[in-house]
């Protein structure tokens, strides 16, 4: 890849493609194109892939939502999910969930770990997504107990990044204003006009097709390898070679 697609509702800074491959190691794009040979060598050699010819894009995408790990990146292809390895270049997700205008009361005992818990593994896993913030906006005294409620379901690491705001200065001090919508104080495109483009672009003739060919991209358990050996101490099955010495 040598440079990021423009996208009708994301936008990147000019040197986004760099900056994010040097965070996970990748000094040059010579070192990124042998890491997306290597994933792609590997992915021909899946038996219960149906889907093997991934775009190099969309490899290094799923590279880079695994912190640079070729391995995992083997790992995310089994349970993969869409738009965003599509067409985003990211390296983490802020999560602004606002509940000013929610009875926490009421929604409190509604929440359901495991449902929750289930959720977010779709997210993490499936899409790959990396929270670097969880920001919740409310006055209520109640957001304590839905604060317990993700610490259940997420990581130490994860729960520390929940931050409750009462009002819009404290969310800025956290979150830059260029990526928040006008409603927030922010400096992006107003809900409305990022919620018309969402529509667009999701039900767009070419996104559409685009689902459709990723819809063959599924598995067929039945050939799946199971080479327990190279699975633990070689990385995914497939990845090991054999070394004959006279």
């Amino acid at each position: 890849m040598e440079n990021i697609p423009e996208d009708r509702i994301l936008k990147f800074h000019r040197n986004t493609l760099e900056d994010v491959r040097k965070t996970y190691g990748y000094e040059s794009s010579a070192d990124m194109k042998n890491a997306v040979d290597i994933l792609d060598e590997w992915m021909k050699t899946q038996n219960h892939f149906v889907k093997k010819d991934f775009s190099r894009e969309y490899l290094e995408r799923t590279i880079i939502t695994t912190k640079g790990s070729v391995e995992r990146a083997k790992s995310r292809l089994d349970k993969f999910a869409e738009y965003l390895r599509a067409h985003d270049y990211a390296n983490g997700y802020i999560f602004v969930m606002d509940y000013t205008e929610l009875s926490l009361m009421d929604f409190l005992p509604k929440m359901n770990p495991v449902d929750l818990r289930q959720a977010l593994t779709v997210l993490m896993e499936g899409y790959g997504v990396r929270i670097k913030g969880i920001h919740l906006i409310t006055q209520s005294k109640f957001i304590d107990g839905v604060v317990a409620v993700f610490k259940q379901v997420l990581s130490t690491k994860v729960g520390e990044r929940i931050q409750v705001h009462k009002d819009m200065d404290s969310l800025h001090k956290f979150v830059p204003k260029e990526i928040l919508p006008r409603e927030y104080g922010g400096e992006d495109k107003s809900l409305r006009e990022l919620h018309d483009a969402w529509v667009e672009v999701l039900s767009s003739e070419s996104h559409t097709m685009y689902q459709k060919m990723m819809n063959a991209a599924k598995t067929d358990e039945s050939l799946r390898q199971t080479d327990k050996f190279n699975d633990q101490y070689m990385g995914m099955p497939g990845t090991f070679r054999t070394l004959s010495v006279d």
